[in-house]
């Protein structure tokens, strides 16, 4: 795991969470499932 991977991720996350806004917090499930799990992936 680099800083860089991580910076990523958490980019990428972001990014998931503005496309998706509306389905997402509709849900803690869908949220943790396409934001937050990458993030936790990531970090190992």
């Amino acid at each position: 795991m680099s800083a860089a991977a991580v910076a990523d991720a958490v980019r990428e996350a972001m990014a998931t969470r503005e496309r998706h806004a509306g389905w997402l917090s509709s849900d803690k499930t869908r949220l943790r499932c396409a934001v937050i799990d990458p993030i936790l992936w990531t970090l190992g």
